[in-house]
């Protein structure tokens, strides 16, 4: 049973719970625009129809009354279905789609969300999993933040659609006797301008088999789908932002390489220049940096290794005279930016190093 008050539908029966208001609109829409393709006069026996004992069965209660519609077999053709209101005696066919627009089951119809909150309206995350606990932030230029420390840089898109994922989460299933399932798996609250809400999870053989959750919503443990027991970091090294350099959004406007051999070469309106020469072809210029760009680290150190060997040092600049970006190049996979130490992958750091090597050549 579905009953309005104050402008908001309830499921009253079978169960008491919250309803999709959504999905009740259009059911209500599909009862408001439901028409009759063709009306049979005085049929006499219903049950060629399916009406002595319908198959589906709405009682709208308006203003002016209670209404019964009553809905039967389809006809021969499927096309059709057989309809009647009860207390009069003619038959009614509609379309096959339109009932199917009037037969929702509960599952269809109750509010299903585990979190309320919409993912922009996010901006703090606390994700619990056994001795972990990360605690995200949202900063003034609506930029995910670790609260624990600062020097991490996220991924946005990482961040961002964890809490997409968990803000759509919803109840597949509503066990008929709630399993008892102890303590939260994993807990995670999220948070906005004074509301926060909690979303717990258990999952059964590891998160192979069946995934239970609950929260403000759903008070009761529902199933739900394994999808995001499955994003939950680790770690919050599992959200970070690997890059090393970041150019995009910048014009570089300077390379300077020294080493074996050294370069220095500077763009000057849309030309590149090496010293008083102009390059013609810039090609490897462009696939220096975006190596550079596409750059992702396997670890960070407090300090080099002292197995690092010998080393090329490579200056960047965007826009002004001095470096943005001060980088040194080691042998085998280290390198530094700054004062930060990463190890890169030796598959990308021989990327790189070819294309350093190709940008040599091209300027020599």
């Amino acid at each position: 049973m579905l009953e309005k008050e104050y402008g908001i539908w309830r499921i009253s029966a079978p169960v008491q719970t919250a309803a999709d208001q959504t999905e009740i609109e259009r059911l209500v829409s599909a009862l408001v625009n439901l028409r009759t393709r063709e009306t049979l006069n005085e049929p006499g026996d219903l049950s060629p129809f399916g009406l002595d004992e319908p198959a589906l069965s709405l009682r709208i209660r308006t203003r002016t009354g209670d209404h019964v519609l009553l809905v039967g077999s389809d006809s021969p053709t499927t096309s059709f279905s057989y309809v009647r209101v009860d207390g009069r005696r003619e038959v009614l066919l509609i379309s096959a789609r339109e009932k199917d627009n009037l037969n929702k089951d509960l599952l269809s119809l109750r509010d299903r969300r585990l979190i309320t909150l919409s993912p922009h309206e996010v901006q703090r995350v606390s994700i619990t999993r056994g001795a972990m606990i990360i605690e995200l932030l949202k900063d003034h230029a609506g930029l995910w933040r670790c609260t624990g420390d600062d020097t991490w840089k996220l991924d946005q898109e990482t961040v961002g659609k964890f809490v997409r994922q968990a803000c759509g989460a919803t109840a597949r299933a509503y066990p008929a006797v709630p399993p008892a399932l102890g303590d939260h798996d994993v807990s995670i609250t999220l948070r906005s301008e004074g509301v926060s809400q909690t979303l717990g999870l258990w999952s059964r053989d590891g998160g192979k088999g069946a995934v239970y959750a609950s929260s403000g919503l759903q008070e009761l443990p529902v199933q739900t789908g394994g999808s995001l027991l499955e994003a939950i970091p680790g770690g919050i090294e599992q959200m970070l932002d690997r890059g090393v350099v970041e150019l995009q959004g910048r014009e570089v406007t300077g390379i300077t390489l020294n080493g074996q051999k050294n370069l220095d070469i500077r763009k000057r309106g849309d030309r590149w220049f090496s010293g008083a020469r102009r390059l013609d072809c810039t090609s490897s210029i462009h696939t220096f940096l975006d190596r550079l760009d596409g750059l992702r680290y396997a670890d960070r150190y407090l300090a080099l290794p002292e197995d690092t060997g010998e080393a090329r040092h490579i200056e960047i600049s965007c826009g002004d005279s001095f470096p943005v970006f001060d980088i040194t190049l080691y042998s085998k996979y280290y390198m530094t930016v700054g004062d930060k130490v990463y190890r890169i992958g030796e598959e990308e750091m021989q990327d790189l190093r070819l294309s350093l090597d190709m940008l040599l050549n091209d300027m020599m």
